[in-house]
């Protein structure tokens, strides 16, 4: 008999691989030829190895999506991962015991229609995400076709709803302080969200108020770092705010914790609720508001464009 495949170390790219399902060099984690990362390596293939070894007609589709996610945390961003989880974990409490085989298209149209809160980007938004799981699996050979390859995004149009001074004045009055500051930083920097919960005392270059972003949306497209101009104001916020938060995000909800992107949005639809406001404005909304006002206050286009990468149609 044969020796037993196990996750090996490849130094010049520094990563774990391992044969699985008869595929050889699958790429496990990146990491370094360390007994932890070697644990952390044999988790993820013995995970994989279990999904393959599964026959297709007998496996139930929470496997394939648990492996899916394994690959998603050393292959993509944070934000990235953590939607991707939260989306597959509420799939899998709805059809997680089903078998691939019994999988069909309709599994994934009744999901969707008992999800009457979300929007039809959030919906959009979850089909991708699905999709990309069981494409992947078939990809690597552990399924040998997508059940869910004709299914359709929903139409979604783009946001363009501004805030008015009167809305924006309102909402900034009734925000808790935690999520009252977050919002300030969306209104004078005009940046993502997601970049914005990001930022950390390393971020700050205080010398020339801006922010100094690493890692962000873009980055594989641009290969650069994403800076963010910052007025007096946010710089003084900054300031203030890595004395409590020397370390992680500087930005945090109430409870401490650092602002995430379900957290953003769920806050803010509350606080319209609360206040009345019908309108389809989002948090991403902000970032109209600051081209915008940017504009009507005569600043040029090219610097109102700095801080939205590509003049708010980002």
């Amino acid at each position: 008999m044969g020796r037993q495949a196990r996750p090996y170390y490849r130094h010049h790219e520094g990563a774990w691989f391992a044969t699985i399902n008869g595929r050889p060099r699958q790429r496990l984690i990146s990491g370094r030829n360390t007994a932890k990362d070697r644990k952390r390596a044999e988790e993820v293939f013995e995970r994989l190895r279990a999904a393959a070894s599964v026959p297709a007609d007998s496996d139930q589709c929470a496997v394939i999506m648990d492996a899916y996610l394994d690959y998603s945390l050393e292959h993509h961003a944070a934000s990235t991962y953590e939607l991707k989880k939260h989306h597959l974990n509420l799939f899998s409490a709805f059809a997680g015991r089903i078998k691939i085989r019994e999988l069909i298209l309709n599994h994934a149209t009744r999901f969707l229609s008992t999800r009457k809160s979300w929007s039809a980007q959030s919906k959009a938004t979850f089909v991708r995400d699905l999709k990309a799981c069981f494409n992947w699996a078939r990809r690597e050979g552990l399924i040998s076709s997508n059940p869910f390859s004709d299914l359709r995004k929903p139409h979604t149009e783009s946001r363009q709803s501004t805030l008015s001074r009167d809305q924006l004045a309102l909402i900034l009055r009734s925000a808790n302080p935690s999520f009252r500051r977050f919002l300030h930083a969306l209104r004078h920097t005009g940046a993502r969200p997601g970049d914005i919960s990001k930022v950390t005392a390393a971020d700050f270059d205080e010398q020339n108020s801006c922010w100094v972003l690493q890692q962000h949306k873009t980055r594989r497209h641009t290969a650069k770092p994403k800076i963010i101009w910052l007025t007096p104001v946010m710089v003084r916020a900054t300031q203030q705010l890595i004395l409590h938060y020397p370390s992680g995000p500087i930005f945090r909800n109430e409870s401490g914790a650092p602002w995430n992107r379900n957290h953003i949005a769920q806050t803010f639809r509350r606080l319209k609720q609360r206040l009345g406001m019908d309108d389809d404005s989002v948090p991403y909304s902000l970032r109209h508001t600051f081209c915008t006002d940017a504009l009507e206050a005569g600043v040029p286009i090219i610097l109102a464009a700095a801080n939205t990468d590509a003049f708010c149609t980002s």
